[in-house]
């Protein structure tokens, strides 16, 4: 459908914009990473930083790399603390049982 008005001709279809959706920082979850296990943490709090800095600069693939590594190391520092804590765990668990076996009755 076109309308002439005035010696204009426009037409009314739709323009199609990409729209792109820009990548999360996860800077939250990188913060806590880093107080669960604080060197993978550390990289993750520097990645999550990086990616508003790609954003505003239009590098989006950076942003994307970025965020990706920010939440990749996040779920490392928290896995690498959970493994601590039940190898934790396991080592008290090991002396308690070692106590108990070594324990003679009184006499």
């Amino acid at each position: 459908m076109c309308n002439h008005r005035e010696g204009i001709m426009t037409t009314n279809t739709p323009v199609v914009v990409p729209v792109y959706a820009l990548p999360p920082s996860h800077l939250a979850m990188s913060i806590m990473a880093l107080t669960f296990f604080w060197p993978v943490g550390l990289a993750a709090v520097i990645n999550a930083a990086k990616v508003d800095r790609a954003v505003f600069t239009g590098d989006l693939a950076a942003a994307e790399r970025m965020s990706a590594a920010a939440r990749k190391l996040s779920f490392w520092a928290f896995g690498v603390f959970g493994a601590l804590v039940v190898l934790y765990l396991g080592f008290i668990a090991i002396m308690i049982v070692t106590t108990v076996s070594n324990l003679k009755p009184l006499q």
